[in-house]
């Protein structure tokens, strides 16, 4: 039986420690003392370790915390053991940014699930998964992908698919896919559409439908069918409209320049300077 340690109880580590468990991994879990995680961890029925037992833990290790608290959560321990450890991300961003220290026989791993943990543990329930992206950036133990690939599997991540690549490019494409589309255009349309219906003395009830509700079904044409497949199977009036509005509301060439204005920042490392800034700021 595989075993691994999750630190953090939040809304991936549950997920993370239920389906570990269930795919009959032995688990344990870490968390803050005087959180509240650690009696939830309790009240679903794992072993919680001690800071002490934490610290002589080997193998593989599933930190499931904040990006910004990697670097130090990992300085104690690259003098705790002579053991091989293999600390493990759910996404590239700690790996890529962060000047991740750890001992020369430890690995660091990356398996990101694509979805968030409520979606991860429910389509485990369902028979399904999802999408899993894996990487490796340092492999001491010359067994880091094996062991990425066994976690993925034991997640759920092969029911759907697995793509390897390497931590700085899933960190590149989540972060631009985020800014560019899932939480920045896509909020702003929806929020300024509603806003302007509602102006023109449309009821908030039905702008709201048009531009939110309605908006699922668009996306789930485009999943299921592609984003040409998805037009194939609108209206003509949909279609015809969509297309020229587009245009007018946004530009291509104005679009692309600014992705490549937001790609630099993030590749160049002055966004996450400029995250770390506002953490702080706000400590």
């Amino acid at each position: 039986m595989r075993e691994i340690t999750v630190v953090g109880y939040g809304n991936q580590g549950k997920a993370w420690a239920k389906n570990l468990r269930d795919s009959a991994w032995k688990v344990k879990v870490y968390a803050r003392p005087e959180g509240s995680a650690i009696k939830a961890a309790l009240a679903d029925g794992f072993s919680v370790l001690s800071y002490v037992q934490l610290l002589e833990t080997t193998g593989p290790i599933a930190i499931l915390l904040p990006d910004e608290h990697a670097a130090r959560f990992l300085e104690p321990f690259q003098q705790s053991s002579k053991e091989a450890r293999q600390f493990v991300f759910a996404h590239g961003y700690a790996l890529t940014y962060g000047n991740l220290q750890v001992a020369p026989q430890d690995d660091l791993l990356l398996v990101a699930p694509k979805g968030i943990g409520q979606k991860l543990r429910e389509n485990y329930l369902a028979g399904s998964g999802v999408l899993g992206v894996l990487a490796v950036s340092k492999d001491a133990t010359t067994t880091a992908w094996s062991t990425a690939e066994e976690i993925a599997k034991g997640l759920g991540l092969d029911r759907v698919g697995i793509i390897k690549t390497t931590a700085e490019k899933e960190t590149f494409t989540d972060l631009l896919s985020e800014q560019v589309v899932l939480c920045g255009a896509v909020p702003r349309l929806v929020e300024e559409g509603e806003r302007f219906l509602i102006e023109k003395g449309i009821p908030k009830e039905i702008a709201r439908y048009e531009c939110l509700n309605e908006l699922k079904l668009i996306v789930d044409m485009m999943v299921e069918h592609g984003v040409e497949g998805m037009y194939q199977k609108i209206s003509t009036a949909a279609r015809f409209g969509g297309l020229n509005a587009a245009e007018r509301i946004l530009p291509k060439e104005h679009l692309r320049e600014g992705m490549d204005y937001l790609w630099e920042k993030i590749t160049n490392g002055e966004f996450a300077k400029q995250l770390e800034a506002e953490i702080e700021r706000k400590k």
